[in-house]
């Protein structure tokens, strides 16, 4: 759209001449790449069907609670293994209490405490807490970050 900007010293790996090159890799899933580009023998029509993968589309229902004090909460991965290492991730924007909890799948149900943190020092940086979940159900779940009386959830799946 703009054209090519040329660089002083060439940036190498996958873009190694200039900047402002056409991602041809977008004509997948638009013809106005596959104009620019000027190849017109495709296998497919430009879309978003799936190309290299065989598995199921899926998506993550999350619930959402609208909150003054969480930036985000996450768990990463989201579906976990017993005994296996994880990481429960949240960042604030004040100081204060967080407690992390593990709850229900509905979220009505306490199941256990993970951890009391106190977030005074630097309330921008992300708080990362290693976890491993141990002797739990397989089941769904939810972990729920709360900070003076507001809460975060993320949902959460245990396999063997």
């Amino acid at each position: 759209a703009l054209g090519e900007i040329p660089i002083r010293k060439a940036p190498g790996g996958e873009f190694p001449r200039l900047a402002g090159e056409l991602w041809t890799g977008l004509s997948d899933f638009s013809a106005e790449i596959r104009n620019m580009a000027g190849k017109n023998e495709y296998d497919a029509p430009p879309g978003f069907n799936r190309k290299y993968a065989d598995l199921p589309v899926t998506t993550l229902q999350r619930p959402f609670h609208s909150n003054r004090y969480f930036t985000m909460a996450a768990a990463v991965p989201s579906v976990m293994t017993l005994n296996q290492p994880s990481y429960l991730i949240s960042q604030t924007r004040i100081a204060g209490s967080i407690a992390i909890e593990l709850y229900s799948k509905d979220g009505k149900q306490r199941i256990s405490v993970i951890r009391h943190h106190e977030n005074q020092k630097d309330p921008a940086a992300p708080l990362i807490f290693p976890w491993t979940p141990n002797d739990l159900a397989k089941d769904d779940y939810r972990i729920r970050w709360t900070l003076d009386g507001d809460y975060r959830e993320f949902p959460i799946t245990i396999q063997g």
